[in-house]
């Protein structure tokens, strides 16, 4: 629904598949809990592969907690009123800052608000003021480029149809905090990553809360962790059960050709689970 840096959108199906071949039992009524929904992507996947799931989700941006606590909510009336917002607007530069300059109080103008700074704003970003192809719209791509309604309504609808009746909650907490409160079945938890989170995000996450992280998830049964490959999370992680992913990463959401495609390098994933659990050794490139 949203293109979110770093998100598991385009290899969640097999992080699914793992998750699987680790836990037998996921066709179980089980409760989830994503302390870090981001765009969604993973909680779509995991809602469509796992159909008897329900969640409780969060996340501290405050703008991505108020799109899920619309999305939670919103009546089908709502719904309506967000899709014609969606068909009736255009995107310029001039729209793109009347509309970042202002901040709305009302949950459906947030959620608008942040849907449209998402798909105009450079890699997704939407707390940077940086359209797509710059103020002067010198750039390749140009604001519109991702500003399609008719699109983004369908992925909405696809996301909406998929989580009827299933989010159980919507919290914007620490995550420690969301875990704590929030007694679950199973926990995937896809931090912001280490490498790059400083320049991806609008909040920090650094060895101290993966550390801190790390400490609450080991306080339940079931659990998955993804994040970034690198040597600060190899170290906390070493004697858990660890399964890499070599992945074509990058914070842009789509390519426009396949050069694009060739030129992005290879990024490690890594995916931990408890230390008791089955153990799934694959190197695979996605």
């Amino acid at each position: 629904m949203l293109r979110y840096p770093g998100g598991k959108l385009r290899i969640m199906r097999k992080i699914d598949e793992y998750i699987t071949r680790v836990y037998p039992d996921t066709n179980s009524d089980w409760i989830v809990c994503e302390p870090f929904t981001g765009g969604g992507g993973s909680l779509y996947n995991m809602a469509k592969d796992f159909p008897k799931w329900k969640f409780h989700i969060n996340d501290f941006n405050p703008e991505i907690y108020g799109l899920w606590q619309f999305f939670h909510t919103a009546s089908d009336k709502d719904f309506l009123t967000l899709y014609g917002m969606i068909e009736d607007q255009l995107a310029t530069v001039q729209e793109y800052n009347r509309i970042f300059d202002n901040i709305p109080d009302a949950l459906i103008d947030k959620a608008f608000r942040i849907i449209f700074l998402n798909k105009t704003s450079f890699s997704g970003f939407v707390t940077k003021n940086r359209p797509i192809g710059g103020a002067d719209q010198s750039g390749k791509w140009k604001v519109d480029v991702y500003w399609n309604p008719d699109n983004i309504i369908k992925g909405i609808e696809k996301m909406r149809t998929t989580l009827k009746d299933r989010i159980l909650s919507v919290s914007c907490l620490d995550f420690g905090e969301f875990i704590r409160n929030n007694p679950s079945d199973f926990i995937y938890a896809d931090p912001p990553y280490l490498a790059y989170g400083k320049e991806w995000y609008n909040c920090s996450f650094d060895k101290s809360d993966l550390e801190r992280l790390r400490n609450d998830l080991e306080g339940n049964p079931r659990w998955c962790l993804s994040i970034d490959k690198c040597k600060e999370v190899e170290n906390l992680f070493e004697s858990y059960n660890n399964l890499e992913l070599l992945i074509k990463h990058t914070a842009k959401s789509s390519y426009k050709s396949q050069a694009d495609i060739k030129s992005i390098p290879t990024a490690k994933e890594l995916m931990v689970f408890p230390k008791n659990t089955k153990r799934v050794i694959e190197n695979t490139l996605f």
